[in-house]
């Protein structure tokens, strides 16, 4: 990997982390000012942290950029997008199975991710909530992922665009709940850009938080416990159990393009330089303070 590249890298790194920085500052002087008693009622200050946060891509990039952002590279069949709600339908039964097994270990050290878990599922109890939910949340990460720095990475691989833009999605939820299915779900909407385009991934992970989440649950409302439990498990074991076998497909016709040799100063570039071990700190750091102690 030349110099230059490096240079080019971490550049891009260093912007990743400024919106990082830029959206929590935001929250935390919006909190002071709109909803100081109440963080969790209202949506608002993250509509100002998601602004900051765009605000510092449109900076970072150049006009021409700016118009190829939406461009749309060949257009999804329905069969396609039904393999899309089957991936998703797996990720979210990866979840929680994933939810479960950290709770489990994290309760040998007499911790719990209880309110990790519940900050990350469930419908939205406000209306600016699920704006920010559903819609802005979607909308800010899309540009900042897969649309800034997976754009960005792909000058050194497809492949490793892809992972290693998951690989940030995931560790910047800074919830150690979250952050598994987060990878999981990163992996899907970075394959979507790159062969469709960026408005696809930004449509998929829209339906993923409104529907999936925020309208099942609320559907699920409606019913008792364990009749909520049934319908849930008939609707998400369905949708797994396509995204298994169309994951099986996937598996079958790209593996040899999955397993291409590696370079591997690029991963050393990507993973050992100041912005990157500055971004895992600050999230590690959330994840850490996110735990409680186990009653």
């Amino acid at each position: 990997m030349e110099k230059t590249e490096r240079k080019d890298l971490k550049k891009t790194l260093w912007v990743g982390l400024s919106c990082l920085i830029a959206f929590n500052i935001a929250i935390l002087q919006a909190l002071s000012i709109l909803n100081p008693e109440n963080p969790d009622e209202s949506g608002v200050p993250y509509f100002f942290a998601v602004a900051a946060e765009l605000f510092i891509i449109f900076v970072a990039t150049n006009k021409k950029t700016q118009r190829q952002l939406f461009d749309v590279y060949r257009q999804p069949t329905a069969h396609k997008i039904f393999q899309w709600v089957c991936f998703l339908g797996l990720t979210q039964i990866i979840f929680s199975y994933n939810s479960t097994l950290i709770e489990m270990l994290l309760n040998f050290f007499h911790l719990s991710a209880q309110n990790q878990e519940e900050s990350a599922t469930g419908a939205n109890e406000t209306l600016s909530m699920f704006i920010y939910g559903s819609f802005l949340a979607p909308f800010g990460e899309e540009i900042l992922f897969r649309g800034f720095l997976l754009q960005n990475f792909k000058r050194y691989g497809v492949r490793f665009a892809i992972i290693f833009s998951a690989i940030l999605f995931g560790i910047y939820h800074g919830n150690i709940v979250q952050t598994p299915f987060a990878f999981i779900l990163g992996l899907l909407l970075g394959y979507i850009t790159v062969s469709y385009g960026l408005k696809y991934a930004i449509a998929v992970h829209i339906f993923n938080n409104m529907v999936l989440a925020d309208f099942l649950d609320r559907f699920l409302q409606l019913f008792s416990e364990n009749t909520a439990t049934t319908i849930s498990t008939i609707i998400m074991g369905s949708l797994a159990l396509g995204g298994l076998y169309y994951l099986y497909r996937f598996w079958h016709t790209q593996r040899q393009k999955l397993f291409a040799p590696i370079d591997y100063s690029v991963i050393r570039s990507a993973l050992f330089n100041l912005p990157f071990m500055i971004l895992l700190v600050i999230c590690l750091l959330e994840m850490l303070a996110g735990l409680t102690p186990l009653h």
